[in-house]
Parts: C-alpha cells; structure tokens; sequence
C-alpha cells in the first residue's frame, strides 16, 4: 500500500522497517521508528515461534501525523509526495522493471522477443 500511494504522489507515513526501506525515507514520505518485538503465541494466525515484528514508536507516530497534517508543511509535504512518485515511477515503475528484465535476459544470452 505505501508503495501505490508514492506512485500515486500521496504523502506516505510507513513504519521504517523491512519492505518500506527499500524506497521511502525522509526524502520520499516519513519513516517512522520502531523496535523489533518477539511474536507472542495467539497474535497470528499461523505459528510464528521465534518470529518478530515491528512495534511502531506510537509517541513518534503521533509527532509525525500531526507534522504532516500541519498546513506550514504544506510545502515539504508536495515535494516529498512528488520526491516518492518520481522515485517509485523511475525505479519501480514498468518501464523501469522492462529495462532491468531485458538487461538480464541479454546478460544470460537469452533474445527476448520483440
């Protein structure tokens, strides 16, 4: 979800943690901390013994949401929503990921069709 809304150019406030790193920080969204939590037997659905997860700093949620609400940011929230579009359509957008499947396929020596 954080991924499409960047695509989208929507202000993202993600959990700095796994998945997300890979293309939002303070330049494209706001990455919010967290600690890593050992999964308690119950809270899946499905066993995850010796399993963490990320446990968001709620104190700096709420200071994050409310920076972002704030209509003085108005500014650094447009250019860090287009800072993410521009990212996620130039590094994971389809033109991007043809580009890096062909450059593959011809460094295994495969022709792909046209």
């Amino acid at each position: 979800a954080p991924a499409r809304a960047m695509l989208q150019g929507v202000p993202v406030i993600a959990t700095d943690y796994a998945g997300p790193r890979d293309y939002l920080d303070a330049t494209t969204g706001w990455p919010v901390p967290c600690r890593e939590v050992p999964v308690a037997p119950g809270e899946a659905l499905f066993d995850m013994q010796g399993a963490v997860w990320a446990a968001i700093d709620h104190d700096a949620l709420v200071e994050t949401l409310r920076n972002v609400a704030d209509p003085a940011t108005a500014t650094t929230r447009a250019a860090r929503a287009a800072a993410a579009q521009r990212r996620m359509r130039g590094h994971y957008g389809t033109t991007a990921h043809a580009g890096r499947l062909l450059a593959r396929l011809d460094a295994l020596g495969v022709t792909a069709p046209v």
